[in-house]
């Protein structure tokens, strides 16, 4: 565990190297109360891998996974992986940008973003080739911004373990001027409990390929 930081919870930057964080004393790789990033992985090479077993982010102040420039392959392989309600702060809680072609992130299973005071995952200026996948159920609840903002984007992203958005604070999933592809595999479920004015899904300025299998919005206004 990695407690009360001052500064970044774990962090691996500029490197080509191969780094795994398994579950061999606890439950989950636990980062709790960082000032800054709770996870961050920058400038990771093409020949970098970068594997975590479970996650747990508490009481973050920023960022709870920020990936940048990455080349080579991020993969969070275990049972789940949990973002956490913040201490404070409006950092968004999954946030990838700037990856290059070839570059991959992986959740393997359940994610989960809850409270985030920003967005709860953004991807961003991703190249084409690059990929953002998760493959088992993703809980997005109660992000103040948009719960999923794509923007400027080329990457190939794949929500295909069923798609769950709540208590939403602004747009449920935003895609703009991004030009790469969106498959939302399973059920997706957008819901307004919050009673928000902003659009439960919004693609816009983009000729991206994006795809629903099952959508459901409930209570839009």
């Amino acid at each position: 565990s990695v407690l009360n930081s001052t500064s970044t919870g774990i962090a691996v930057v500029t490197s080509t190297g191969t780094y795994t964080f398994r579950d061999t004393l606890r439950a989950a790789t636990v980062v709790d109360g960082a000032t800054n990033e709770s996870v961050l992985i920058d400038n990771v090479g093409a020949t970098g891998r970068v594997t975590f077993e479970n996650l747990n982010v508490l009481n973050r102040q920023s960022t709870g996974i920020q990936i940048n420039s990455l080349a080579g392959q991020v993969l969070f392989g275990g049972n789940s992986v949990n973002i956490g309600t913040p201490a404070g702060g409006a950092a968004t809680g999954v946030s990838v940008s700037n990856s290059l072609a070839g570059g991959s992130v992986t959740f393997d299973r359940t994610l989960s973003i809850t409270d985030s005071g920003g967005r709860g995952i953004q991807l961003t200026g991703n190249a084409d080739t690059s990929t953002f996948r998760v493959n088992g159920a993703l809980a997005i609840s109660n992000a103040a911004d948009e719960s999923i903002a794509i923007e400027n984007d080329l990457a190939d992203v794949t929500f295909a373990g069923g798609t769950t958005i709540s208590q939403r604070g602004s747009t449920g999933i935003q895609i703009d001027n991004s030009d790469g592809t969106g498959n939302f595999l399973g059920p997706t479920n957008v819901t307004n409990a919050n009673a928000v004015a902003d659009s439960c899904v919004i693609i816009q300025n983009s000729e991206a390929s994006v795809g629903f299998e099952g959508l459901t919005v409930t209570d839009a206004i």
